[in-house]
Protein backbone atom coordinates (compact mmCIF):
# COMPACT_ATOMS: atom_id res chain seq x y z
CA UNK A 1 0.00 0.00 0.00
CA UNK A 2 1.10 3.51 -0.76
CA UNK A 3 1.71 5.11 2.44
CA UNK A 4 0.46 8.11 0.72
CA UNK A 5 -3.30 6.37 0.32
CA UNK A 6 -2.75 4.54 3.79
CA UNK A 7 -5.45 6.01 5.83
CA UNK A 8 -4.05 4.93 9.46
CA UNK A 9 -0.81 6.94 8.42
CA UNK A 10 -3.09 10.24 7.19
CA UNK A 11 -4.55 9.68 10.74
CA UNK A 12 -1.33 9.37 12.59
CA UNK A 13 -0.09 12.58 10.82
CA UNK A 14 -2.97 14.17 11.51
CA UNK A 15 -3.10 13.74 15.31
CA UNK A 16 0.48 14.16 14.92
CA UNK A 17 0.11 17.63 13.70
CA UNK A 18 -2.60 18.39 16.77
CA UNK A 19 0.69 17.83 19.10
CA UNK A 20 -0.34 14.90 20.18
CA UNK A 21 1.95 12.24 20.49
CA UNK A 22 1.58 8.65 18.49
CA UNK A 23 3.00 5.56 18.17
CA UNK A 24 1.95 2.26 16.38
CA UNK A 25 0.24 -1.26 17.91
CA UNK A 26 -0.42 -4.25 16.87
CA UNK A 27 -3.71 -4.97 15.08
CA UNK A 28 -6.69 -7.59 14.78
CA UNK A 29 -5.97 -10.09 12.28
CA UNK A 30 -9.07 -10.95 10.02
CA UNK A 31 -9.56 -14.29 12.08
CA UNK A 32 -9.59 -12.23 15.94
CA UNK A 33 -6.20 -13.11 16.54
CA UNK A 34 -3.47 -10.71 17.68
CA UNK A 35 -0.63 -9.32 14.72
CA UNK A 36 1.45 -10.52 17.69
CA UNK A 37 0.77 -13.85 17.21
CA UNK A 38 0.81 -14.79 20.52
CA UNK A 39 -1.40 -17.21 20.98
CA UNK A 40 -3.25 -16.39 24.17
CA UNK A 41 -3.31 -12.09 23.76
CA UNK A 42 -4.77 -10.83 26.23
CA UNK A 43 -4.81 -7.03 24.47
CA UNK A 44 -5.90 -7.87 21.01
CA UNK A 45 -4.85 -4.76 18.89
CA UNK A 46 -4.17 -2.85 21.46
CA UNK A 47 -0.24 -3.11 22.56
CA UNK A 48 2.40 -1.40 21.07
CA UNK A 49 4.78 -2.29 18.42
CA UNK A 50 7.96 -0.46 19.86
CA UNK A 51 9.71 -1.54 22.74
CA UNK A 52 9.41 1.07 24.72
CA UNK A 53 5.37 1.62 24.07
CA UNK A 54 3.52 5.14 25.04
CA UNK A 55 7.63 6.48 25.59
CA UNK A 56 8.24 5.90 21.97
CA UNK A 57 5.31 8.47 20.82
CA UNK A 58 6.21 10.95 18.63
CA UNK A 59 4.83 14.05 16.30
CA UNK A 60 8.29 13.56 14.25
CA UNK A 61 6.39 12.62 10.69
CA UNK A 62 9.60 10.76 9.39
CA UNK A 63 9.42 8.26 12.36
CA UNK A 64 5.78 8.30 12.15
CA UNK A 65 6.09 7.70 8.11
CA UNK A 66 8.33 4.77 8.99
CA UNK A 67 6.73 3.33 11.65
CA UNK A 68 3.77 2.85 9.24
CA UNK A 69 5.73 1.77 6.29
CA UNK A 70 6.93 -1.19 8.42
CA UNK A 71 3.21 -1.49 9.88
CA UNK A 72 0.68 0.36 7.37
CA UNK A 73 -1.82 -1.47 9.47
CA UNK A 74 -0.86 -0.46 12.88
CA UNK A 75 -3.40 0.64 15.28
CA UNK A 76 -2.91 4.07 15.94
CA UNK A 77 -1.79 4.67 19.79
CA UNK A 78 -1.96 8.22 21.15
CA UNK A 79 0.14 9.21 24.65
CA UNK A 80 -1.99 10.63 26.81
CA UNK A 81 -1.71 12.54 30.39
CA UNK A 82 1.18 15.20 30.15
CA UNK A 83 3.36 13.71 26.71
CA UNK A 84 0.10 14.83 24.73
CA UNK A 85 -1.66 17.77 27.10
CA UNK A 86 -4.70 14.90 26.80
CA UNK A 87 -7.20 13.58 29.26
CA UNK A 88 -9.34 10.54 28.12
CA UNK A 89 -11.82 9.27 30.06
CA UNK A 90 -12.39 5.71 29.44
CA UNK A 91 -16.07 4.81 29.44
CA UNK A 92 -15.87 0.94 29.22
CA UNK A 93 -19.98 -0.64 30.38
CA UNK A 94 -18.49 -4.02 30.34
CA UNK A 95 -17.01 -2.87 33.49
CA UNK A 96 -19.39 -0.17 35.32
CA UNK A 97 -17.87 2.60 32.89
CA UNK A 98 -21.83 3.97 32.18
CA UNK A 99 -22.62 3.75 36.26
CA UNK A 100 -19.15 5.37 37.02
CA UNK A 101 -19.65 8.24 34.12
CA UNK A 102 -23.03 8.55 35.58
CA UNK A 103 -21.25 9.57 38.94
CA UNK A 104 -18.88 11.15 37.85
CA UNK A 105 -21.75 14.13 35.92
CA UNK A 106 -23.58 13.85 38.98
CA UNK A 107 -20.82 15.34 41.03
CA UNK A 108 -18.92 17.61 38.27
CA UNK A 109 -22.45 18.23 36.07
CA UNK A 110 -22.68 17.35 32.47
CA UNK A 111 -19.17 16.53 31.03
CA UNK A 112 -18.67 18.43 27.63
CA UNK A 113 -15.91 17.95 25.23
CA UNK A 114 -14.47 18.10 21.45
CA UNK A 115 -13.92 14.45 20.69
CA UNK A 116 -16.25 11.05 21.94
CA UNK A 117 -14.98 7.79 19.93
CA UNK A 118 -16.97 4.91 20.20
CA UNK A 119 -14.65 1.84 21.27
CA UNK A 120 -14.74 -1.98 20.29
CA UNK A 121 -15.96 -2.83 23.65
CA UNK A 122 -19.50 -1.13 22.73
CA UNK A 123 -18.14 1.89 25.47
CA UNK A 124 -16.72 5.77 24.43
CA UNK A 125 -13.05 7.28 24.97
CA UNK A 126 -13.99 11.01 26.05
CA UNK A 127 -11.48 13.48 24.71
CA UNK A 128 -10.18 16.35 27.24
Amino acid sequence: MDTEENPLLIAALAYASKGWKVFPLYEPLPDGRCSCLKSECKHVGKHPRTSHGFKDATTDTVTIQEWWSSWPNANIGIATGKKSELLVIDVDPRNGGNEGLRQLEDIHGKLSSGLVVQTGGDGQHIYF
